[in-house]
């Protein structure tokens, strides 16, 4: 931007003392780097929910630990009991059988089909809240700062493991 206003650096901050923030960070991430329009989002409510959603299939935090039940052999695999395994969510959102061109980001996508809150008696029992604090996030800073980019030579940093995080998420905005 000419006359570069306000400069605000994510770095760990974002995240709302739980996973949920790293979502809204990754939209920002999104909307910042002009892969949507803000003024698209910001204006069609539909378009906003279909993008949270889509934010949630292409980059779920949580990936689900369990601990195996009993000794069991698993595509030549011997797991034994007490074993933890870890069960990266983002690999359901990220099939191509569930969704057409998982690795693109499609704000317009109809039909999403992810893993992210888990299923069965493992569903995430906040995962209404989580769709509302995401939703609620993007919409209150699209209409506060419509217009904002990443700062030049920024790079956020992305890490996976059990919840999944990114740093060094600089934005910056034109002075109002």
């Amino acid at each position: 931007f000419d006359n570069q206003g306000y400069a605000i650096g994510f770095n760990g901050t974002f995240t709302i003392c739980d996973d949920r923030g790293e979502t809204e960070a990754r939209g920002l991430i999104v909307t910042a780097s002009g892969i949507v329009r803000s003024a698209e989002v910001r204006d069609d409510e539909i378009k906003l929910m279909r993008g949270v959603e889509e934010l949630f299939r292409r980059f779920p935090v949580v990936s689900e630990a369990r601990m195996v039940a009993r000794d069991i052999r698993f595509r030549g695999v011997d797991l034994k009991r007490g074993d933890m395994i870890l069960v990266p969510t983002a690999l359901h959102g990220l099939d191509e059988a569930q969704n057409i061109d998982p690795m693109a980001l499609d704000w317009d996508r109809k039909k999403i089909n992810h893993a992210t809150f888990g299923g069965g008696p493992h569903r995430c029992v906040g995962l209404h809240l989580a769709r509302l604090e995401a939703m609620v996030t993007l919409q209150e800073w699209l209409k506060r700062i419509p217009e904002f980019s990443l700062a030049p030579g920024c790079n956020p940093v992305y890490h996976s493991g059990i919840v999944a995080a990114v740093d060094n998420v600089d934005l910056i905005w034109p002075r109002s």
